[in-house]
């Protein structure tokens, strides 16, 4: 999961993407009589622009035990926050309380949510299954995946009147007419035990959920044609024609080519793109001719999709694919990842950097079997998007979701005493800075076999190989001659420090990934000696020699 992003067009920047790897990996599972080993993050990966909240890793793991998940394993050591690390403690502890019902046999049962609008990506605003434990006490566990408060009915058909113990807080609710009643905060998870009562085979739970949950629910923005002309894909999108378009109907590997046309819309809004096929394998799509994104040019570009997976761990997409058959950094696929029966309207608005970039649409079942349809795809020019010249993000540590941790930059192998602690190694400084109001701090603690700290930030754009780039930063250190060295690329330089702030630079070259893509453009500060190091004002350009700093455009992490 990528949380924080200003928007949540993808269905990966939010707790959704726990259901649907969980609920796809449950199939599977059940398929080879196996249990489901489920891996949550700690606290981020490399994709990420911030780490994950303490609230949002419970409700993670709650969201994998609904599911079917069973075995929990979470991803990424050490864990680097204080309140992360205390957070741990507590979902183990619920979790040690619910394992006799999570063991027991799950109960049959129905669930179904109201109203149809109360959901994201395909899957509810509030998650919830049922559970039994040994002597046949029902249990509901239910968790928000949203970050505003949901005010939700749980309703079982065939139950009599009593008291709902919430479970992990005093709190008791009256059962009456077969349903309950509770507010659940952002992010927050429930587990209900039903005492004296018995459920029906099989059970039918029936959920509605209302509140700001629902009322501030974030949704895709319709997308909108732009006029005859301005529309770069073949036949300005329409798609009621393959004029234009390369027919790609997939097949091979002893699976069936599927079926690809131009048929009326069903809601009679005139015709539209249709792909079928009985299989997974590969793509069944449309592509269009190559298309040029000038540079420092913003882009919009979007279409209406709808459709059914049968089968498959792909998705229905408009993806953008490069010259080298990838997807593209920084100009990403539009996908839904579920069955969707209404049209879905879904768009997306990028910036170029300093190069054109060259790449194809394709309009695909890809590696999925099913349905998809799809109509008034688009890509319009917008007009020119101003050049970046600092390519780092938060590059004077100022945003900081979680207290402590600027966002986009992310500490070494390990930091004692953690983020959030008091005298953290590795954290925000609002007592000293050259920029702004913080600068952020490093300690060296000098023990045996510690790793020395450095600060990198992983989530920046894709170097052009045999380019040479220049990184410089702002350092002072609590004594002078502390050295610290600074890293871009192949690049490394050690510095004597002083008490007062002074700017520092190397310059180096990035090769390519293991699989031979360009690297990302990252940066590191290695603090040498035992002493405590403040660092701002950082800045990555192309060249040989450090302009004048400017702040970049990194708006900062949504803590939502």
């Amino acid at each position: 999961m990528q949380m924080g992003h200003q928007e949540r067009s993808d269905f990966r920047r939010g707790l959704t993407y726990m259901a649907i790897c969980t609920e796809r990996a449950k199939r599977f599972a059940d398929e080879m009589h196996s249990t489901v080993w489920i891996v949550p993050q700690a606290e981020y990966y490399s994709g990420s622009v911030r780490p994950l909240l303490p609230r949002e890793q419970t409700c993670q793991t709650w969201v994998a035990l609904i599911y079917g998940g069973r075995g929990l394993l979470y991803f990424r050591n050490p864990v680097y926050h204080e309140a992360s690390w205390e957070n741990f403690a507590e979902v183990t502890r619920r979790v040690r309380e619910l394992m006799p019902a999570l063991l027991t046999q799950t109960p049959a049962q129905k669930v179904g949510y109201q109203p149809i609008e109360a959901q994201a990506f395909g899957y509810p605003l509030v998650h919830a299954c049922l559970l039994a434990e040994p002597d046949g006490t029902p249990v509901i566990l239910a968790a928000n995946t949203e970050p505003n408060e949901a005010q939700v009915r749980f309703e079982i058909e065939g139950l009599g009147r009593g008291q709902v113990t919430r479970m992990f807080g005093d709190a008791t609710l009256q059962l009456r007419g077969g349903g309950f009643a509770d507010a659940i905060e952002a992010y927050g998870v429930r587990a209900y035990r039903l005492v004296g009562q018995t459920l029906p085979e099989p059970a039918r739970l029936t959920i509605t959920i209302g509140g700001d949950a629902l009322a501030k629910l974030e949704t895709p923005r319709a997308s909108t044609m732009p006029p005859p002309g301005r529309n770069m894909l073949p036949g300005d999108g329409t798609l009621d024609s393959a004029e234009g378009w390369t027919l790609s109907p997939g097949g091979g590997a002893g699976n069936a080519p599927g079926s690809v046309e131009f048929v009326e819309r069903e809601d009679g809004a005139g015709v539209c793109l249709h792909v079928a096929r009985d299989n997974d394998f590969g793509n069944a799509c449309i592509i269009s001719d190559w298309i040029t994104l000038e540079p420092n040019t913003r882009y919009r570009y979007g279409c209406e999709m709808r459709g059914t997976i049968t089968l498959g761990t792909g998705r229905i997409s408009m993806m953008m694919i490069g010259e080298d058959g990838h997807g593209i950094d920084g100009v990403p696929s539009l996908t839904l990842q579920s069955s969707q029966e209404q049209w879905q309207a879904l768009e997306r608005t990028i910036a170029t950097g300093d190069e054109p970039v060259k790449l194809r649409v394709w309009l695909s079942l890809y590696r999925v079997g099913g349905e998809g349809w799809w109509d008034n795809a688009f890509l319009e020019e917008l007009g020119p998007a101003a050049p970046t010249r600092n390519l780092l993000a938060n590059s004077s540590f100022e945003h900081a979701v979680l207290e402590g941790w600027p966002d986009m930059w992310w500490p070494p192998g390990r930091v004692m005493p953690r983020i959030g602690a008091q005298s953290a190694q590795w954290t925000q400084d609002f007592d000293e800075a050259f920029e702004g109001d913080c600068s952020m701090r490093t300690s060296n603690l000098g023990d045996e076999g510690q790793v020395r700290p450095y600060s990198t930030t992983t989530h920046g754009p894709e170097a052009k190989p045999g380019e040479t780039y220049c990184f410089s930063v702002y350092l002072k250190a609590d004594e002078p001659g502390r050295r610290a060295t600074l890293r871009v690329g192949d690049g490394f330089e050690t510095h004597p420090l002083t008490t007062d702030w002074q700017r520092y630079s190397v310059t180096g070259t990035h090769g390519a990934d293991g699989i031979g893509r360009p690297e990302r453009i990252w940066v590191a500060i290695y603090c040498q000696d035992e002493g405590t190091y403040w660092a701002d004002a950082a800045q990555c350009e192309p060249g040989e020699e450090p302009t004048e700093w400017v702040a970049d455009q990194f708006p900062g992490a949504k803590a939502w």
